[in-house]
């Protein structure tokens, strides 16, 4: 169980995110937009769930 835990964590390492065309077939520019968040300039969340 212990190695199953290390081998899980070396392969995804906590605080680091996978690259963003492995992690959804969204635009990557609208990604990186929910990313950085409503507070910091980006967009919220919920524009995902609104039709283009």
């Amino acid at each position: 169980m212990v190695q199953l835990h290390d081998d899980i964590l070396e392969r995804f390492p906590p605080g680091k995110l996978q690259p963003i065309e492995q992690m959804t077939q969204h635009d990557p520019k609208l990604i990186e937009e929910i990313l950085k968040g409503p507070i910091n300039g980006g967009k919220h969340l919920y524009v995902l769930g609104f039709p283009p």
